[in-house]
């Protein structure tokens, strides 16, 4: 997080910071809730929150995602589309982390990082599933202004209308919402590998 001139001025006001470390998996969901239920005093609480509501989702997610790994499927994560070009998660990224999650691979992991991708690149990657935020379809149109777009539309994902539009904040933002965004991508590329 940072700036970090933001954090050092919070720190000089004397407020207790606690910086969790983000690890991009379920397991680092886990933990990070953990950590916070045992910060605000609610261990228990937070125990119970995860063996009744999360455990159950990351097993079907483990479950989905071995049968997923299994096709060696590509995905491709699209965060926005700004001037006609996708913005794609590379490695590093929280997105890389929910692909993982799925059993599915990032075609766009030999770079690090958010990167605008040129149609060539979209081509030659030839996704077999898009997975992308909705606030990114809603800054470009409707989904089906975005089958048409120049490169998408040459790939298998595009040509069997294998795109999975979901809130961005509940697949990237690495809290309990990530479980089960993670469950519905991995049960839709099941669903498309059949």
């Amino acid at each position: 997080m940072g700036p970090p001139a933001v954090l050092n001025q919070l720190e000089r006001t004397g407020i207790d910071i606690k910086i969790i470390e983000e690890k991009h998996s379920a397991l680092g969901i886990l933990n990070k809730i953990t950590c916070i239920g045992t910060i605000i005093n609610q261990a228990e609480r937070t125990l119970e929150f995860i063996n009744y509501n999360l455990m159950p989702q990351i097993e079907q997610l483990d479950i989905l995602a071995s049968k997923n790994e299994l096709s060696d499927y590509k995905v491709m994560f699209i965060l926005n589309v700004q001037s006609g070009s996708p913005i794609v998660s590379g490695k590093g990224t929280s997105a890389h982390g929910l692909i993982m999650m799925t059993g599915a691979r990032n075609i766009v992991s030999q770079h690090d990082g958010w990167k605008q991708i040129s149609p060539e690149s979209i081509i030659k990657a030839s996704p077999d599933a898009v997975v992308i935020t909705q606030r990114g379809l809603d800054s470009y149109g409707t989904l089906e202004a975005l089958y048409t777009h120049p490169s998408l539309s040459l790939t298998p994902a595009f040509q069997n209308k294998r795109v999975i539009v979901m809130d961005g904040m509940a697949m990237i933002g690495f809290g309990p919402r990530t479980i089960f965004s993670a469950v519905k991508i991995a049960a839709s590329l099941d669903e498309i590998v059949k």
